[in-house]
């Protein structure tokens, strides 16, 4: 049994048996998703090179003012200053991932339109849901905090995504190949 001090450090667990159990539960939780959504990075892949198709340049603008956002705020927390790189180096690197996203996005839009899915409040109920026990905060909270920085739509959109991924998935021929590193890679036909 684990005594005061240790089981205020824990949480609800009392036996070391408990926390094992949760601690194995959770790592073979993130194992899973993270091979999934390896299966979706295959898929969008294979989604966007199949599918060529002309994209808005303020979309590309847009998604590229984001992604210099996120690198500004990385550099940040490690102390750097985003001021001291080359700016056109910097969109030269980040434009096709920033077309990529966006080619991803449109195509996924309309997978889910094509397939009539739709996004369901019991199901952003449940997201938030699980963005809470993920997090160790409270529901209300981490609702709070969407609705206040206007998540909430990029939210319902990451989830129809999921939605229109899930089925996609169990249409697609997955075929195993060995990496260089022989590990064992998924790759996502989508069938014909």
């Amino acid at each position: 049994y684990l005594d005061g001090y240790y089981q205020d450090k824990i949480g609800e667990f009392k036996k070391i048996e408990e926390v094992r159990k949760n601690c194995e539960q959770r790592i073979a939780q993130a194992k899973e998703s993270q091979q999934r959504d390896h299966l979706f990075n295959q898929i969008i892949r294979q989604l966007v090179d199949k599918n060529k198709i002309e994209i808005p340049e303020a979309l590309v603008h847009s998604e590229l003012n984001h992604l210099i956002n996120e690198l500004g705020r990385d550099l940040q927390a490690q102390g750097e200053d985003i001021r001291k790189l080359d700016a056109k180096e910097m969109v030269g690197r980040l434009k096709p991932n920033a077309e990529f996203r966006v080619r991803s996005f449109l195509i996924l839009n309309k997978v889910a339109e094509l397939l009539k899915i739709e996004v369901m409040e019991e199901e952003l109920e449940k997201k938030l849901e699980a963005m809470a026990r993920q997090t160790g905060r409270p529901l209300p909270e981490i609702r709070a905090y969407h609705e206040k920085n206007r998540l909430m739509g990029s939210l319902k959109t990451r989830i129809l995504h999921e939605k229109a991924l899930e089925i996609v998935l169990k249409e697609a021929k997955i075929k195993v190949v060995k990496g260089e590193k022989a590990e064992n890679r998924s790759k996502s036909e989508e069938k014909r």
